[in-house]
């Protein structure tokens, strides 16, 4: 796993979320769960490059509160608020459709943004 594009974005509330991305083809996003250490990079490292040599674009976003991502205290960490910060941060990085695979909480993350925004899922994979 080397060479992966990494970005943040400024997204509604002035929080940052971290994208990491390798690859081209249809998006795949990964979409992590929670509990210490989580991220999209350590969720799903050993998946990259499957996907890439199998022909798609790797998203791996670090969820508001994980990894790279802002980390806010005082605040609620609502089903909502991971989905549309992370939503937004799609959107920001050109992402409008993609296959969304989501690990426990991620899941509900991906159920979420599909029931607001029916438009970007292509197509699930639900773990855990």
């Amino acid at each position: 796993m080397a060479d992966l594009l990494q970005a943040t974005y400024s997204v509604t509330g002035g929080y940052d979320i971290h994208i990491q991305e390798k690859g081209s083809g249809p998006a795949v996003v990964f979409i992590h769960g929670s509990g210490p250490g989580a991220s999209g990079g350590s969720n799903f490292r050993e998946n990259i490059d499957a996907f890439v040599d199998a022909g798609y674009r790797v998203i791996l976003p670090d969820l508001i509160g994980y990894g790279a991502s802002s980390k806010p205290e005082g605040i609620d960490y609502t089903l909502q608020l991971f989905t549309d910060t992370l939503y937004d941060a799609l959107q920001q990085h050109g992402v409008t459709k993609a296959a969304l695979v989501g690990n426990s909480l991620g899941g509900g993350i991906a159920i979420q943004m599909t029931l607001d925004h029916p438009e970007i899922a292509t197509s699930f994979v639900f773990m855990a």
